[in-house]
């Protein structure tokens, strides 16, 4: 009797240890590259647990180009994949998450042969028509427990495209010694900012004149000419040979495009 009173006690004993102990956390869905979580429209958001991420040696193969470029770690992977319907710039963004956080893309089944880029809290990566862009996104703290991932995937404008000339001719002031430089520059796509900067400089015997200019752009598709004036702090700009390089820019969110042109102009007095 004392038995079997000893015996229903140490059951109970154990249920109740049993109902008090937590069950183990599962590795999060997105866990491994074969379980890459779809990206089926934009914009996307997603708010991931990977305290219990793990890192498999398909993951640490395909990580070694990030290592390489100077991520400190990258643990606790999480996957995600988006195919485009057509070409897109997309912008992915870990900022918001609770720990810090690295990001690297693919072009197509993650390796180091694949490896794109990477970037802390976020990257801004090109999709072709059909192509499936891979990101890893990854803890970049040596020894990082991971923590809330919050991620967003939007599209967002290409970089500007932008093409710069400089005319061979220019011409000077005689009396003032200013230079007068110009050209023309196409800039397509959507910009934020930009314009056109550079410097022109001219030998006089062993003496250097150099002075700086700055023109406005419109990134519209359409070419359009541009002039600026040349005004060096050192000397009077004279007839002859110079060198202008020049470089134009237009940046927005994903990026800038820019064009530089190193050309030999003549210059000649106004008429």
């Amino acid at each position: 009797m004392n038995r079997l009173r000893f015996l229903i006690g140490m059951v109970a004993i154990a249920a109740t240890l049993l109902a008090s102990t937590p069950a183990l956390a599962a590795p999060p869905s997105n866990d491994t590259i074969a379980g890459a979580t779809v990206i089926s429209a934009l914009p996307f958001a997603d708010t991931r647990d990977t305290t219990e991420a793990t890192l498999d040696a398909a993951e640490t193969a395909a990580a070694q180009p990030c290592r390489d470029f100077g991520a400190p770690a990258t643990d606790k992977p999480v996957w995600y994949k988006y195919t485009a319907s057509a070409g897109v710039t997309l912008q992915v963004n870990t900022s918001a998450s609770d720990y810090t956080t690295g990001i690297a893309a693919y072009s197509g089944t993650p390796s180091a042969a694949t490896f794109i880029a990477c970037a802390p809290a976020q990257l801004v990566t090109s999709v072709a028509p059909g192509e499936t862009r891979y990101l890893m996104i990854f803890a970049d703290t040596p020894g990082s427990p991971g923590g809330t991932l919050r991620i967003t995937v939007q599209e967002v404008p290409a970089p500007p495209e932008i093409t710069l000339t400089v005319d061979p001719n220019a011409s000077f002031d005689s009396q003032t010694g200013t230079a007068t430089v110009s050209g023309t520059v196409t800039c397509t796509g959507v910009a934020d900012f930009g314009g056109i900067s550079g410097q022109m400089s001219q030998s006089v015997g062993r003496f250097i004149i150099t002075g700086f200019f700055n023109a406005p752009i419109t990134c519209d598709g359409e070419t359009h000419a541009w002039t600026a004036q040349v005004t060096s702090q050192n000397g009077k700009f004279g007839g002859g040979k110079a060198t202008v390089q020049a470089t134009a820019f237009a940046c927005n969110s994903s990026g800038c495009g820019q064009d530089v042109v190193t050309q030999e102009v003549r210059l000649r007095g106004k008429k």
